[in-house]
């Protein structure tokens, strides 16, 4: 999208702090949120492209107490586990300054311009269990920053990086990522190691992982009692977070998310392909249908990847319909 465009949706938006509480299979009473106006026949959402999400654990205890047979948005409001996390949303843009400048970005975005990003921040109660392992604001050792994440005191577990035509009403996730989960793995698998003594020699107490100097046990701790939790729910937190940004937020109802291999040849990520999961079973747990049609602005000015894509039968998106 056009950096103008990005930089006034960025400016509309309410300023502050947004908060994005979080339990498992949120994404499916969200969901159901989006396509349920005052009630809706059980049976009839059962036969409906949403009706998987009546069998995630969340949607059954509230469909247990609907004698009338029909759901309405205040059963769903009921779904409220008393164990959620609480996350900050902050957006942010990314990609260059000005489109000419695209391909030395590497062509990170399926066409040029920037992306709007939307981060998926830790609350102050990770940020407090963090900073007794780390104690420089300088650098995170999880935290890659020629990345979107937050530049200020907080701390980003995940991103969404979006592409939107407010014209159209639809939008493209261009990808979901977390590093954090990812290097806060990786050093407390490396703390391990360390503690029993690497490759045969003398344990140690201490580690040194992207130029800091850390607590071996303590990183392990951190990363087994503080992380692993959100590790196991980062991504449907994420596009959840997304999807609610996109509706809720900008009145949008056509959604694309990249099929994996489109995703790879548009965004020309040739090494360190991204999971998967993240591109295939993600998007079908979300009710995302395949489709060979993308966004219509993706192809206002197809550029060569793009045109060669469409010549073969590579091309694939996930699309919903809210």
């Amino acid at each position: 999208m056009k950096t103008e465009d990005a930089k006034e949706i960025i400016a509309c938006l309410p300023k502050g702090r947004t908060v994005y509480p979080y339990h498992q299979d949120r994404y499916a009473v969200q969901l159901l949120e989006f396509v349920v106006d005052d009630q809706v026949s059980i049976s009839k959402l059962r036969g409906s492209a949403f009706g998987k999400l009546l069998s995630r654990p969340a949607v059954k205890n509230v469909l247990a107490s609907c004698g009338s047979g029909n759901l309405s948005r205040g059963d769903l409001a009921k779904a409220w586990p008393l164990d959620v996390e609480v996350y900050r949303l902050s957006l942010t843009r990314w990609g260059p300054e000005c489109e000419k400048d695209w391909d030395r970005w590497g062509y990170q975005t399926s066409r040029p311009g920037q992306n709007l990003v939307l981060q998926l921040n830790f609350s102050n109660a990770h940020n407090q269990a963090y900073g007794k392992i780390v104690k420089s604001k300088d650098n995170s050792p999880f935290a890659f920053y020629g990345h979107p994440v937050m530049q200020r005191d907080w701390h980003t577990l995940a991103w969404a990086r979006l592409d939107i035509d407010l014209d159209d009403g639809s939008a493209l996730i261009e990808e979901i990522q977390s590093d954090w989960v990812r290097h806060s793995r990786a050093a407390a698998e490396y703390a391990r190691k360390v503690l029993k003594g690497a490759n045969g020699g003398e344990p140690k107490k201490d580690i040194v992982f992207d130029g800091q100097t850390m607590d071996a046990k303590a990183v392990c701790a951190y990363y087994e009692d503080v992380v692993a939790p959100h590790a196991k729910l980062w991504d449907e937190a994420m596009l959840s977070a997304a999807l609610w940004f996109l509706v809720s937020e900008l009145g949008l109802g056509q959604i694309y998310l990249h099929d994996h291999e489109t995703g790879c040849k548009l965004k020309n990520v040739t090494f360190s392909q991204p999971p998967r999961s993240l591109y295939t079973k993600l998007p079908q747990r979300f009710c995302f249908q395949k489709t060979k049609q993308g966004p219509d602005f993706l192809f206002e000015k197809p550029d060569r990847r793009l045109r060669k894509l469409m010549k073969s039968d590579d091309l694939a998106f996930w699309h919903l319909v809210i």
